[in-house]
């Protein structure tokens, strides 16, 4: 299901964020970057994005972890 949600809304952001100089000239058509490389807002959207992700798995299996260990070791001290 979310990979078909991604084919949906990935192409509606990705066209949204294209040339952005072009788009919004108020916002982004000062910056000369966005002017040489139109399509570097999508692309650093999408990273940033996946690097979210990337760090959210992380600090969440680390509580994971955390979580099944502070089980264990209740359940070791109600045993005695």
């Amino acid at each position: 299901m979310l990979v078909g949600l991604g084919r949906v809304f990935g192409p509606v952001i990705g066209g949204f964020l294209a040339q952005p100089a072009l788009k919004y000239p108020n916002t982004f058509g000062r910056l000369p970057v966005f002017v040489s490389y139109p399509y570097l807002l999508p692309c650093l959207f999408a990273a940033s994005f996946g690097l979210f992700l990337l760090v959210g798995q992380r600090v969440l299996q680390d509580q994971l972890i955390s979580l099944c260990f502070w089980r264990t070791y209740v359940s070791f001290l109600v045993a005695f």
